[in-house]
């Protein structure tokens, strides 16, 4: 018994550090296309704009993957998923440097969209049931890593002279060792939950679109990922064109906001097992309402500079603790549907909430993107809040 305890704990050890190592793998190639697009665009002669249309293929894959996932992985097991997921992500950056055809490049962002849509709610799902709040935070902390990482060497590539292709090429190389380690460890990632042995199977998901519960995480997690990707999107456009300040000041201040958002994961995945999970959402909940308070209201002092600083690091928590608690809220049995829900519904407000605020302040000015946040960091707290209050209900 106790070499069978011994054995399951370095399992869930090394799939720990594995979980970390594929969300560095997956947020590489994320951001990655920002910096190689001026160079690709040339390659399959398409106007900059046309981005878009590969930005959207990509989410519409990635978003049928997330809500597929559960199903998916019933009919392939966990490993069996990642394995494949991983396998065809490889293919598709093996495919995009010798891709000439601009609907080759559609075709490749869609596939490449269901791959990591898989493989993000896959593991998510698995890790709400065996990892504590701290490594969820670490593990979604290396997906921000991965998104730093990412351009930086591409830039560095392609300041060197050195063509996107390589860039893409090393990517898949990654990939590719990433898919070599889930192989070597598709038995672990198998393994059963000694807590789930009695539990009914996992819901599919029209059965958790059913749950009230269920449906009033995606809203969060909707506007959640809104008021992130707001600030990540449009804070340089509003710090430059609205509050005039320098290209160099704008583009350190955006940094600082996602630089803060990765530290912040690493930050409280250390502490987060010394706090009450409820007090601790609460507080960065309600230092997110100040900190996009500092960035509205124009006054001598240039605190839009630190309440972005302040906002990224106070979100940071929130993503990754709110999958740690899904089970408590959802119940287990709709815990992998809902997760995987919650994933795509994240997605939407990544697709939605930037074009929407973009659209009005097309009509009015980008003053309107700190007002955003305002409202939209206010509004979560009200949600966050019901939902902790029923969490506490459940347990009492």
């Amino acid at each position: 018994m106790p070499l069978r305890q011994a054995t399951n704990e370095f399992d869930t050890i090394r799939l720990r550090w594995i979980a970390c190592f594929a969300f560095i793998s997956l947020g590489l190639p994320d951001a990655v296309l920002a910096v190689a697009w001026p160079s690709v665009s040339v390659a399959v002669q398409q106007p900059l704009h046309h981005l878009g249309w590969l930005v959207s293929c990509g989410f519409l894959g990635y978003l049928a993957a997330t809500i597929a996932a559960s199903w998916m992985v019933k009919r392939l097991g966990l490993a069996g998923l990642l394995i494949l997921s991983s396998t065809g992500m490889t293919f598709v950056l093996i495919s995009l440097p010798f891709a000439s055809y601009w609907y080759l490049w559609l075709l490749l962002a869609s596939i490449g969209g269901l791959c990591g849509g898989s493989i993000d709610a896959a593991i998510n799902a698995f890790a709400a049931t065996r990892f504590s709040p701290r490594w969820l935070n670490w593990m979604h902390a290396c997906w921000g890593i991965g998104a730093s990482a990412g351009p930086l060497a591409m830039t560095f590539l392609l300041a060197n002279e050195v063509s996107w292709r390589v860039g893409y090429g090393l990517l898949a190389s990654l990939l590719g060792t990433m898919t070599i380690v889930l192989i070597l460890t598709r038995q672990s990632w198998n393994m059963t939950d000694p807590h789930l042995h009695n539990l009914e199977p996992h819901a599919n998901t029209l059965e958790a679109l059913r749950q009230p519960r269920v449906l009033w995480m995606c809203l969060m997690y909707w506007i959640y990922t809104g008021i992130e990707s707001v600030a990540g999107y449009l804070l340089f456009s509003f710090l430059t064109t609205e509050r005039h300040y320098s290209i160099e000041v704008a583009g350190i201040t955006t940094g600082c906001y996602w630089g803060s958002l990765t530290l912040g994961r690493i930050f409280f995945g250390q502490v987060s097992n010394h706090f009450p999970k409820e007090s601790l959402l609460k507080g960065v909940a309600m230092i997110a309402i100040g900190s996009s308070l500092l960035i509205a209201f124009k006054t001598p002092v240039p605190t839009e500079l630190i309440g972005a600083s302040l906002l990224g690091f106070s979100l940071a928590p929130l993503f990754p603790t709110w999958i740690a608690l899904t089970p408590q809220y959802v119940g287990r049995r709709f815990s992998h549907s809902a997760i995987g829900l919650q994933i795509g519904s994240a997605a939407i407000g990544v697709a939605t909430f930037p074009l929407l605020v973009g659209e009005l302040a097309s009509q009015l000015s980008l003053e309107v993107a700190p007002y955003f946040l305002v409202f939209g960091t206010t509004v979560f707290l009200g949600i966050q809040s019901s939902t902790l209050r029923a969490i506490a209900k459940s347990h009492s």
